[in-house]
């Protein structure tokens, strides 16, 4: 018998089904997802389903719940490779099944991409009328995910995603694809219950309430981090010989929270202790967790009353079955009679998802995690319900956590509020919130005494929760725009179609949708009584009521409609606040933003055409307090990463460059990944990724490792010198100066017997930046953005020259920029130059863009003997709007090998169509690697062609000539204005082009007349 909420689940996915593909469940640990899957499954009557999941711990309850819900006597037989039939088995039976696949083994198919081999066969050739993907806010995102989606999913197959915390899925699905239940929901309806049906049993009986305690640690100050918060990672440091750093306050830390105190510190009093007589405490490492437990073990409260479990001693891997080893110490140390027992787990990751420890009745955090996602997972483990015959039913369970802003936002997240920006939500956000702290009280110190938190704060945290959203997706998210969109009247539409025609000539990744004119402004009461309108029944509307929700409804489109059209702008926003040389403890409004830029880039930077008066004119459309909070983070998180060491600070401002965006196909932004792809297999040095670069772990270890070329000693040593040709990110020269920077500080621990401190690492990398890095930038704010990425907030000298008007220099002459460079860095030759030059720049005579990267390629020869360059293919090929003479040069260079090219453009540049594909060339004057010659990518194709080649072959090209081979002149026009009107501009001076007109005008040319047909 399925509860309430479970069947409106079924009946919405239903009704989706009939129209759309996907489905996404949000809903949290206890709903019941497996059974009310089963129960879909068998009123759709699917044939063949397959459930997905990265997490196989779970395959236990699928299996079970099969047989709960007697799936069997509905015709279906259950398999995997654990349990139940094989899919061979089940397919030649010719039934109805459901099939259970882990999604690591799946990505390890190579017909995915994987490199385990060919396997799986059937699951990727059969045709299935339903996925399930457990868990699906895990493992379904990356790059072999997708790939495994892709070859799974056929034409009519339909997708249901099932997560409790979808923080990473939700803006993939529109609002009625979303089923949610969330925690509010399950204790609501168990109020409900109790109230309304007073003599039945009560489902939700059994789940407890959960409180979440905060407090402030001691010491805040001498451990807090940029972000003004407390750094348990810093607190916890261990020393090489396994203890604590500051021992010192750890055991104070310790006491404070066994001994009676006003504060009322979770294990202070016995009373409390027997509360809390099983609980799980989240740590930032796994040598901290180590150290604890030492520690903890000596302590006369913890050493005595408790049993503390380190699960993380040995390794923090997720646990893949339930009779896991780690998982048996705990209910080991727990015992058949809890109630006479006392423990502690201690963990990082491990037994934090998929599986439940009924006994335990509180989660403490003492790590840094700020993902909404992993916190909410651990918190609700205490909530599994659990009652035995001496303590009861367990009614309450317990969140503790020393860090509590971090608390606030995680709980202001998870409140599932729609909309956390803009005044016209903010009624409901207080209801909504109010709710959350009925069911879920939240309290925190307030000088000696616990306070419970009000909606109000709560609702301040909201906006750190949205800033915080918007970084991740660098500015591509909804949560950074006001609700002054709600309200377009003819006056703004204008302005919105005005910028919707500069935005589509960017070739925005997302299409830009057209602004109607709302003549009719939605008002504050009308938004009020949409509301209302919207709790009660459908029959039970008014007119009035009906008309509002119309005018909302309209109202949101337009909303939607115009946010399409900044995102063009919004998306090239964080580059520029990461880059900008304003002091950190200032605040970057709108104001200042347009201020600090200069015009030249500003005109690089954004749309061109988008004036800063006019992006002024719409700015009123951000959520000023949501602007000031990303930008504060993006700039206090890049700061604070200024205290690890260089390869460590390198991996993490990498993923913060990971969150910027490309806005077009003129301002690409080479990822990371490409990056250490292009000099990796050129020049060698430091990579950061896996052999064929689709992760930065390898069997949960880093995949950092340095990889040796040809040329890497002659490049990487101690007095090389490298220089990026354009740079827009400093993601080249950091590349460099840490692989320089990896070289000599292993040289210098092998010269000083294994020892090396923070002063001598610091040393190396100012000596590196200052004589072995060299970049040029296009702009003023490139040069800040690149020698912010080198860095930091340090003022280390960097070796970084603009060169204005550089484009026209290299058209005018290249020599000019090469005497500038001399005259900058004292330096004629470099030993190497890399980078991803412009590609191309709009022409207004032509509809043609006009190809740029030839000019660095020759620039690029003039400074080094050796160049890793990449940039569009086109040229490989022979055709583009590249010249036949460089495309001839390229290809007949004896010295330049193509060291990797590909078709699709968006696998290297995600969302960026890059006609004729992508190539990485490198060049060596001093080695013999080519020449291309006829370029393709088909190994069998070259085999053929070396060898019709070899026996003298004339081939059709000398023979026969394509339509550009002779063009018209501008003669032609003169002579006959009347021509212009009948070709089209880009296509005017060609002769293959429309060819009816052009045999009028060649007859006309020839002979003075036209055709008689004319």
């Amino acid at each position: 018998m399925l509860r309430p909420e479970q069947v409106a689940a079924v009946e919405q996915t239903k009704k989706v089904f009939n129209k759309k593909d996907r489905m996404l469940w949000n809903a949290k640990m206890r709903f019941g997802k497996t059974l009310t899957a089963y129960q879909l499954i068998k009123e759709k009557k699917y044939r063949c389903i397959l459930i997905l999941t990265h997490r196989p711990v779970v395959s236990d309850s699928w299996f079970e719940d099969f047989g709960k819900l007697e799936m069997d006597k509905a015709g279906y037989m259950y398999g995997s490779k654990e349990k139940g039939m094989t899919i061979e088995k089940l397919i030649s039976r010719n039934t109805n099944f459901v099939y259970f696949a882990s999604m690591q083994d799946l990505r390890g198919s190579s017909q995915v991409g994987g490199k385990q081999g060919q396997k799986n066969e059937l699951v990727f050739s059969t045709d299935w009328d339903l996925i399930i993907f457990d868990e699906a806010h895990e493992g379904t995102q990356t790059e072999l995910a997708q790939n495994v989606e892709k070859a799974i999913k056929k034409d009519n197959t339909k997708i249901l995603e099932l997560s409790g915390t979808p923080f990473n899925l939700l803006e993939q699905y529109s609002e009625d694809q979303v089923f949610a239940w969330d925690y509010v929901m399950e204790q609501e309806a168990k109020l409900r219950w109790a109230t309304e049906k007073p003599d039945e049993q009560n489902p939700y009986e059994t789940l407890p309430k959960v409180n979440m305690f905060t407090f402030e640690m001691n010491n805040k100050e001498k451990y807090a981090d940029e972000s003004r918060s407390f750094n348990f990672k810093e607190f916890f440091r261990v020393k090489d010989d396994g203890k604590f750093v500051h021992e010192s306050d750890v055991n104070k830390f310790l006491n404070e929270i066994s001994r009676p105190s006003e504060t009322n510190y979770p294990y202070s009093t016995e009373k409390f202790r027997n509360q809390l007589r099983h609980s799980l405490w989240l740590m930032p490492g796994r040598a901290e967790a180590k150290a604890l437990k030492d520690l903890m073990d000596k302590h006369p409260i913890f050493g005595t009353e408790y049993t503390i479990v380190n699960v993380v001693d040995q390794d923090d891997k997720e646990i893949t079955s339930k009779d896991d080893p780690d998982l048996g110490r705990v209910r080991t140390a727990i015992g058949d009679k809890p109630w006479e027992t006392k423990t502690i787990t201690l963990t990082v990751r491990k037994l934090t998802t998929g599986v439940n420890v009924k006994e335990w009745t509180a989660v403490m955090f003492l790590n840094n995690t700020t993902s909404a996602m992993n916190y909410l997972q651990a918190a609700f483990r205490a909530q599994t319900p659990y009652s035995n015959e001496v303590q009861g039913q367990k009614t309450n369970a317990y969140i503790f956590d020393f860090a509590p802003d971090r608390a606030l936002t995680v709980m202001a997240e998870s409140a599932s509020i729609n909309s956390g920006i803009g005044k016209r939500n903010t009624l409901e956000q207080k209801q909504k919130m109010a709710k959350l702290l009925n069911f879920l009280p939240i309290l925190g110190i307030e000088g000696n005494k616990m306070r419970t938190f009000n909606v109000d704060r709560m609702l301040t945290q909201l906006k750190k929760v949205y800033a915080e959203k918007a970084v991740r997706s660098g500015f591509d998210d909804d949560s950074l725009y006001s609700d002054a969109l709600l309200t377009i009247d003819p006056e703004a539409a204008k302005l919105f179609e005005k910028l919707r025609g500069i935005v589509g000539k960017t070739k925005a990744t997302k299409k830009s949708k057209k602004v109607s004119i709302n003549e009719q402004v939605l008002t504050e009461e009308e938004y009020e009584k949409a509301q209302k309108a919207k709790k009660k029944k459908r029959k039970e509307r008014t007119p009035e009521e009906l008309a509002a929700l119309e005018k909302e409804r309209q109202a949101k489109k337009e909303r939607k409609n115009a946010i399409s059209i900044l995102r063009g702008i919004s998306v090239r926003i964080p580059l520029m606040i990461f880059g900008m040389e304003v002091d950190i403890a200032k605040d970057i409004d709108i104001e200042t933003f347009v201020n600090e830029v200069d015009d030249v880039s500003w005109e690089e930077f954004m749309p061109a055409g988008v004036t800063k008066a006019m992006f002024k004119e719409q700015a009123k459309y951000y959520d000023p307090e949501v602007f000031i909070e990303a930008g504060r983070i993006i700039r206090s998180r890049a700061k604070s990463y200024d205290d690890l060491t260089y390869t460590e600070r390198t991996k993490q401002i990498a993923l913060l460059h990971g969150t910027f965006k490309n806005p077009d196909k003129e301002t690409v932004l080479t990822p990371w990944k490409v990056v250490n792809r292009q000099l990796v297999s050129t020049i060698g040095g430091l990579s950061f990724y896996n052999d064929d670069f689709s992760d930065t772990t390898l069997e949960d270890k880093t995949s950092l490792h340095w990889v040796e070329q040809p040329d890497s000693d002659d490049i990487f040593k101690n007095d090389g010198k490298v220089l990026e040709i354009n740079s827009k990110t400093g993601l080249y020269p950091l590349y460099v100066a840490t692989s320089f920077f990896y070289k000599k500080q292993m040289q210098f621990i092998d010269d000083n017997l294994g020892k090396i401190n923070k002063h001598d690492e610091e040393r190396i990398i100012q000596e590196i930046l200052r004589d072995n890095v060299y970049v040029i930038a296009k702009t003023p704010m490139a040069k800040t953005i690149t020698q912010r990425t080198l860095a930091g907030y340090k003022n280390w000298k960097t070796n970084i020259i603009y060169i204005k008007d550089l484009i026209d220099l290299l058209k005018v002459d290249k020599s000019l920029v090469v005497d500038k460079l001399k005259k900058e860095f004292g330096i004629m030759k470099f030993d190497v130059v890399v980078g991803n030059p412009p590609y191309q720049e709009d022409n207004s005579d032509s509809n043609r863009d006009q190809p740029l990267y030839p000019h660095f390629y020759d620039l690029a020869e003039m400074l080094s003997n050796k160049y890793s360059l990449i940039s569009p293919g086109r040229f490989l090929f022979g055709i583009g709007a590249t010249s036949p003479e460089w495309n001839n040069k390229m290809l007949s260079d004896d010295h330049i090998k193509v060291i990797h090219f590909e078709q699709k453009s968006d696998m290297i540049f995600p969302n960026t169509d890059i006609k004729g594909g992508v190539a990485i060339l490198y060049r060596d004057s001093n080695r013999a690697l080519g020449p291309i010659g006829t370029f393709t990518i088909s190994k069998e194709l070259n085999y053929i062609l070396n060898k019709v080649e070899k026996k003298g072959f004339n081939p059709i090209s000398n023979i026969i000539f394509g339509n550009s081979s002779y063009k018209l002149t501008e003669t032609v026009f003169k002579d006959n204005p009347e021509f212009e009107k009948r070709v089209s501009k880009a296509e005017r001076k060609s002769l293959g082009s429309n060819a009816l007109v052009k045999s009028i005008i060649l007859c006309k040319i020839l002979y003075n007349v036209l055709p008689v047909s004319h």
